[in-house]
């Protein structure tokens, strides 16, 4: 039963208090007990305790909001940490195919300008055209990366802590693994306490590495990633270790080869993500680190990534 009205709820346990006491007392005195002061003492005893329950009661129930609400704050904080991650990330490749785009408009003017000099009106025009609808996708470009700039601003970013960034990233891939009901342990192991700045960055990598793990496992039992991070001299290493499907030898130079994907859904799509290519970008530009891998079919794959430990605590971000 539930109780929108916190008074009849009071009133319900006086209630069944007072002729609960009543019946007893009259099954003891066979109904010949009953006076005024019995009848007084008896709705006061029942007063009192139904006082107690109520408090207890109302006590109870506002630790489990309190905890209800600080379990959803969590896995909300935990989810935009996830979201901001992946879009800082994604605008900052944004930011680097503007280059290419510039380079497509220069070298479309320019064959406009040639066709128009060879009399070619047709290819000239269209060239132009070209040129024009490159620019305009330019312009429409970078008013997207500027609203998420915005919105994602680097002022709004705190940094974090190496445990804190691992509890984020392994708090969330459980909920993912619960969500596809897969039977994966993840095991932390983590000697290293630094400040990271460009958190966000090091999220994506992280996440990218065990999402990778947890589809090479997929709905094999007892599937296990090891998430390691320690001290190498002037670097970190992060190294992430599945017992999953495993990657063939003939696959492995090319799995950091840029648009390179295993995975797809239903309808054939290539899965949309960062990808290892632009994963080893993020090593390389930001942390002046590297990626290596190591696999075995049928056995499992680790990742290493190794980056200064400098440049991971330095708040500065590297534009390119």
């Amino acid at each position: 039963m539930v109780y929108h009205n916190d008074v009849a709820f009071f009133l319900t346990i006086i209630i069944c208090d007072y002729v609960a006491n009543l019946l007893e007392i009259g099954f003891l005195t066979k109904f010949h007990g009953y006076t005024m002061s019995v009848l007084a003492i008896v709705f006061t005893v029942a007063l009192v305790r139904a006082t107690i329950a109520s408090l207890i009661a109302f006590i109870i129930h506002y630790f489990q909001l309190l905890i209800v609400n600080s379990e959803e704050h969590e896995r909300q904080y935990y989810h935009f940490i996830w979201v901001a991650s992946a879009v800082k990330s994604e605008v900052y490749f944004m930011r680097k195919t503007i280059t290419d785009i510039e380079e497509v408009t220069k070298k479309a003017y320019v064959l406009n300008e040639h066709l128009k000099k060879t009399g070619q009106d047709d290819e000239h025009k269209m060239a132009y055209a070209i040129a024009q609808h490159v620019h305009e996708i330019k312009h429409s470009y970078q008013d997207v990366i500027k609203g998420l700039g915005d919105y994602f601003n680097d002022q709004d970013n705190v940094p974090m802590q190496m445990d804190d960034i691992l509890r984020i990233v392994t708090s969330y891939t459980q909920m993912i693994i619960r969500s596809r009901h897969l039977s994966i342990n993840l095991v932390v192991h983590n000697t290293v306490d630094c400040t990271v700045p460009k958190h966000y960055y090091l999220v994506t990598i992280m996440s990218n590495l065990i999402l990778n793990g947890i589809d090479a496992i997929g709905s094999r039992r007892n599937g296990e990633i090891l998430i390691q991070v320690s001290h190498e001299g002037p670097d970190i290493c992060l190294a992430v270790t599945d017992n999953g499907s495993g990657i063939s030898r003939e696959m492995i130079p090319l799995i950091f080869k840029p648009g390179f994907s295993t995975k797809f859904d239903q309808s054939g799509d290539i899965y949309r993500g960062i990808g290892l290519s632009n994963v080893q970008t993020i090593v390389q530009e930001q942390f002046a680190g590297h990626i290596t891998v190591d696999s075995t079919p049928q056995v499992g794959t680790t990742f290493f990534v190794t980056m200064n430990k400098h440049q991971l605590t330095n708040s500065q971000e590297v534009t390119t």
